[in-house]
């Protein structure tokens, strides 16, 4: 659950691709306890690209981003975005997952999928 304070924030981050940087540019995030809903790496010429959301508050931003400017190997921290509006697909589907768990945990039976309209109409006509 998020607190009062927090924002949610995209940082990009530059690096060189070399033994476990990545694994030390998320280990900083992770070792926080903070969710990673969202994180995409790729290849930008010589260097490499990771794009992390997260949701901090303003005390765990500037941890992030000292911490971020002494690890070997990242070559570039970009400038925090605020990221306003809907998170993403992501925190729904979580979201619908807890409800899941929740009526499982009380004893309820799982919901059955609804069918289509076309299933429906097929259901009643008799087989020949």
């Amino acid at each position: 659950m998020q607190e009062a304070n927090t924002a949610r924030y995209q940082f990009q981050l530059a690096y060189y691709n070399r033994q476990g940087t990545l694994m030390r540019i998320l280990g900083i995030v992770t070792r926080r306890g903070l969710d990673l809903p969202y994180v995409h790496a790729e290849p930008c010429g010589d260097v490499h690209k990771v794009t992390v959301r997260v949701a901090v508050n303003p005390k765990q931003l500037g941890q992030l981003c000292r911490e971020w400017s002494v690890t070997p190997d990242v070559v570039e921290i970009g400038e925090p975005i605020q990221v306003i509006g809907t998170w993403n697909a992501f925190q729904r589907a979580r979201s619908r997952v807890s409800a899941k768990m929740r009526r499982l945990a009380k004893g309820e039976s799982p919901r059955q999928p609804r069918r289509s309209a076309l299933a429906r109409l097929f259901a009643f006509v008799p087989s020949r």
